[in-house]
């Protein structure tokens, strides 16, 4: 913007924001996230002054999206790896990406569950619940991997002792440390497992509190507590605190409200608390019905959740019409009716010459969410649907009271 200030420009894309925000379809929600920067700031060339607006604009994302974010406001001193940046990321990545694969989840989730039963059904409800809140925040294969880190994010406690995990009285400082270790141990375990920075970075941070300044190991510079960390501490506490546990009874979800705002701005973010609360809320009064669904079933959709995120996150046609013609065989072959009724939709709409991009992404996404429903352990989800065993199970505390100590 030619002859324009900063102030002026930052103004000037609040405005665009809202009004993007503002904009009602029936079938998708469309938000922006806006970087501003200007030639006063210390740009010496064009490309400098977009590197600038890029920075901004990942500190907006990774900061909670549907946010405007200018140069002058973040740190000197914050380090962004590059390669998240737009302008920056290689085309190549998308396939370089390493998977992570549906079978060693299940197989650790398995193992969770054959160990302590009430961890993995946790694990579970936290994954449901982290699932809920990313929704339109995040892309498709961010909230998968969230997803996936909430499933796992106890599996260090398959090698603590019962005499330690099922303790009814307070830990004793030697025991909250062997907790401590073997939380290190498992993280370590997903990381020679799954040779994903990304899902490490946020188990290696949900517990660190939002207002902490992390620092690179690195470089020594600061850095962003990661947003699917900011969401997986509020989910866990959140599930820790309304279910009851050997040490202490469960509180009312309006207890568990009230102590997440107690910590907001402390212990979890602020905003995200706020949304969190809606979504937990409005997701009492909206519930889905997939229809019954077998452990065979819900593991033969599972399979193909991973594929179907890639192909959304690329916006694979070519790819998602393949994925949702084998799902609709799939699912139709183990009786999963509604959701193979969505895949043939899916299916139908891409064939057609004539289909729009926005309906088919719509149709994807639903196909999407009925697909993770799937795999849901939450009693809640479904009136009519029995939940998977643990071996079916997939992806799609202390001095501060929200946290569970264990």
């Amino acid at each position: 913007m030619n002859s324009t200030d900063l102030a002026a420009a930052t103004q000037n894309a609040e405005r665009f924001r809202q009004a993007i925000a503002a904009i009602q379809h029936p079938k998708l929600s469309v938000t922006a996230s806006v970087g501003v920067s200007c030639r006063s700031l210390g740009a010496h060339n064009p490309q400098e002054l977009l590197d600038q607006a890029d920075k901004c604009l990942y500190v907006a994302k990774q900061t909670g999206r549907n946010r405007v974010v200018s140069f002058d406001s973040i740190p000197t001193d914050l380090v962004i790896d590059q390669s998240k940046t737009f302008r920056t990321r290689p085309d190549s990545r998308l396939a370089e990406e390493q998977p992570i694969p549906f079978q060693a989840v299940v197989a650790l989730t398995s193992a969770l569950a054959y160990r302590d039963l009430t961890s993995a059904e946790h694990s579970r409800r936290v994954a449901d619940l982290c699932v809920n809140v990313a929704d339109r925040w995040m892309s498709p294969s961010q909230s998968y991997l969230l997803e996936i880190a909430a499933l796992l994010h106890d599996i260090g406690k398959i090698g603590v002792p019962d005499a330690v995990l099922l303790k009814a009285e307070a830990l004793t400082p030697d025991e909250r440390e062997l907790m401590r270790t073997h939380q290190r141990q498992g993280r370590e375990l997903l990381r020679a497992s799954f040779k994903s920075p990304e899902l490490c970075a946020i188990l290696e941070h949900y517990a660190t509190p939002t207002n902490a300044k992390l620092v690179d190991p690195t470089t020594g510079q600061p850095n962003l507590v990661p947003l699917a960390s900011r969401i997986l501490a509020i989910a866990d506490s959140f599930d820790s605190m309304v279910n009851d546990s050997v040490y202490r009874k469960a509180r009312t979800r309006d207890e568990a409200f009230a102590e997440l705002r107690r910590c907001a701005g402390t212990q979890f973010d602020t905003e995200l608390v706020e949304r969190f609360i809606v979504c937990v809320t409005a997701r009492q009064t909206d519930k889905r019905v997939v229809g019954q669904v077998s452990n065979e079933a819900a593991l033969a959709i599972g399979q193909h959740i991973e594929r179907l995120v890639l192909a959304l996150d690329r916006r694979d046609l070519s790819g998602l019409r393949d994925i949702a013609g084998h799902m609709n065989r799939v699912a139709a072959k183990q009786g999963a009716t509604t959701v193979a009724t969505q895949a043939a939709g899916l299916e139908a709409a891409l064939i057609s010459e004539d289909s729009d991009l926005l309906a088919v992404l719509h149709e994807a996404n639903e196909l999407l969410k009925l697909c993770q429903q799937t795999q849901t352990s939450d009693p809640d989800a479904s009136p009519h649907q029995t939940p998977p065993s643990p071996s079916s199970r997939v992806p799609v505390t202390t001095g501060l009271v929200a946290r569970s100590s264990r």
